[in-house]
């Protein structure tokens, strides 16, 4: 039997709270969150960049910075998405209320919610009319350190969870991609030093001939990581690199400090 059979006759057998307000689930839900909640969360069905997942508020196809937009410089696609990113995609903003289950997720230590991200990311895939092709699924990984600081990845685990709800056949390849140098955390560095924290941070183990692949996290702020990590990826042999997330910081939030 598929895996994802197992999953949901678990899931009829042990009922399951919504991830966000503690209602009961009905038995097979195919997200961990009640669907009052999903209505609430904030751009779960706006327009976004397919290159780097930025809602879009004006007519165009891709996100591109105009003296009259107030985009911070790096959120331009080209170049530095292009070559590296080819697709992107964000189940949400980091908004209310899904912001404050991620935090719940990373810093109260409540690793069993990361499941209902990873089918919320797998959800929001399904429904994409315009999805590419993909065959390996990777997490974002976490540097030795910071796993053992933490207890767990959470993006392991929402790739536990997205990876039987895809809509094609996709392999977890949950160790390929490794942190191999621990810097200092994202959320205490801006734009600039980030991208410079990153620099070899990320190796890739190689991966079979023309792979298209999957890679997936909880939220994209500045994408100095996600593209740190596709460039290992791409040295790795990957043909194609898809950036799946649960949530997206919108443009004028890029520059705080988020949770890394």
């Amino acid at each position: 039997m598929p895996l994802s059979w197992w999953v949901s006759l678990l899931d009829r057998l042990l009922p399951r709270a919504c991830a966000l307000c503690g209602l009961a689930l009905s038995p097979g839900a195919p997200v961990g969150i009640c669907n009052p909640c999903l209505l609430e969360l904030q751009g779960a069905r706006r327009p976004r960049c397919p290159r780097c997942a930025l809602g879009l508020t004006w007519p165009s196809r891709v996100c591109v910075r105009t003296p009259h937009e107030s985009l911070p410089d790096p959120c331009a696609c080209a170049p530095r998405f292009a070559g590296l990113i080819d697709r992107s995609l964000a189940a949400a903003d980091y908004a209310p209320p899904i912001d404050r289950l991620i935090t719940a997720i990373k810093f109260d230590r409540q690793p069993m919610l990361a499941r209902a991200l990873g089918e919320l990311v797998a959800a929001a895939w399904r429904g994409c009319p315009d999805r590419p092709a993909v065959d390996f699924l990777i997490p974002m990984p976490l540097s030795l350190e910071r796993l053992a600081e933490r207890g767990f990845n959470q993006s392991l685990l929402m790739a536990r969870a997205c990876a039987p709800r895809m809509p094609e056949p996709v392999r977890l390849l949950p160790h390929s991609l490794r942190r191999t140098r621990h810097g200092r955390a994202q959320s205490e560095l801006g734009r600039i030093e980030r991208m410079s924290n990153l620099d070899g941070a990320f190796n890739c183990q190689r991966l079979p001939a023309r792979a298209r692949v999957a890679l997936i996290d909880d939220v994209l702020t500045t994408g100095s990581t996600a593209l740190a990590a596709a460039l290992a990826l791409r040295n790795a042999g990957a043909e194609s690199v898809v950036l799946l997330v649960a949530a997206r910081a919108g443009p004028s939030e890029i520059t705080q400090q988020w949770p890394d």
